[in-house]
C-alpha cells in the first residue's frame, strides 16, 4: 500500500509541474503517428538585456536632447568643466562625452524642440 501511494504521490507531482509550467505557455504539435501532443514552451531566458538595452537608448536619448536644448558648444564646455571635478563628476564627464550617436539622434531633434 505504501508503494502505490508514493507513485501515486510522484504522479501527482510531475502533473503539478506540467501544469504550472503550461500556465506560462504551451504548444501542440503532431506526431508521426497523428497523436496531438501538448508540451510546455521551454523557458525563455529572462536576462537583463532589455533593460540594459532600454537605459542605453534613454542616455542616448537624453544626451540628444540637452544637446539640442543648451547647443552644442555649451554642452561640449559643461562637460570639459566636469573633467575637472571629483572622481564622480569626472565619471559623469566620461559617459555624458559627445558622442556620433547623441550627435546624430541630436540632428535628427532639432527641427521638433526648436
Amino acid at each position: 500500500m505504501n508503494e502505490s501511494q508514493s507513485q501515486f504521490d510522484q504522479r501527482l507531482r510531475r502533473l503539478d509541474h506540467k501544469h504550472k509550467a503550461m500556465a506560462r505557455g504551451r504548444e501542440s504539435v503532431m506526431r508521426p503517428d497523428g497523436l496531438i501532443m501538448t508540451a510546455p514552451l521551454a523557458a525563455r531566458s529572462r536576462g537583463p538585456i532589455r533593460p540594459v538595452v532600454i537605459l542605453i537608448v534613454a542616455l542616448f536619448l537624453f544626451k540628444a536632447i540637452l544637446i539640442v536644448n543648451v547647443g552644442e558648444a555649451t554642452y561640449k564646455q559643461r562637460v570639459l568643466e566636469l573633467r575637472h571635478g571629483n572622481l564622480i563628476e569626472h565619471a559623469g564627464a566620461v559617459v555624458m562625452q559627445l558622442d556620433p550617436i547623441s550627435d546624430f539622434i541630436a540632428l535628427q531633434l532639432r527641427p521638433y524642440l526648436r
